[in-house]
């Protein structure tokens, strides 16, 4: 679950609605609730005292800041090596990342000066022939470009890292 965006959307639009009765919070918040997480949700039925008792017990379990930044961090680190050249497994590699950055961003974290270090990662996932294009255009530039440029160089219609 992405706690900090389903938080933040769940208050928005219903937990702080106070046209809604806590009976009716805890039955959107039920609904609302996907997966694993709704097994913390199963036994508490649906009445207005339980509302409260249900929003602390996600608050509980997922409100954990040191945990959201090791998450985003081992999910930054983690992804997987791409084995062939592929524009979706490119796509996913980047927006991964960018989510996981922005993860690090919305919970304060300084990640304005990672350009070099994201680069190692993502040229790290790289398939062998994507990496040897990467790794040629690098040599003629002469310095490691910022981490934004893998990203407006695929917006822009060019091969991903054909910088």
């Amino acid at each position: 679950m992405d706690w900090i965006s389903f938080r933040d959307l769940f208050l928005a639009s219903v937990g702080n609605n106070n046209t809604l009765s806590d009976s009716q919070k805890l039955q959107y918040l039920k609904l609302s609730v996907k997966g694993k997480e709704t097994t913390l949700l199963q036994s508490i039925q649906i009445t207005n005292d339980n509302y409260k008792r249900a929003w602390n017990a996600l608050t509980k379990q997922y409100e954990n800041e040191a945990e959201i930044i090791n998450a985003a961090l081992n999910k930054l680190v983690l992804q997987p090596i791409l084995k062939q050249e592929s524009t979706s497994g490119l796509r996913k590699l980047i927006d991964t990342t960018q989510q996981c950055i922005d993860t690090l961003q919305t919970l304060k974290q300084s990640v304005e000066y990672w350009d070099t270090l994201i680069v190692f990662l993502l040229s790290g996932k790289l398939d062998s022939e994507t990496l040897r294009v990467w790794t040629l255009e690098q040599a003629k530039k002469k310095k490691i470009p910022p981490s934004q440029s893998l990203n407006r160089s695929y917006h822009a219609g060019r091969p991903l890292l054909r910088l």
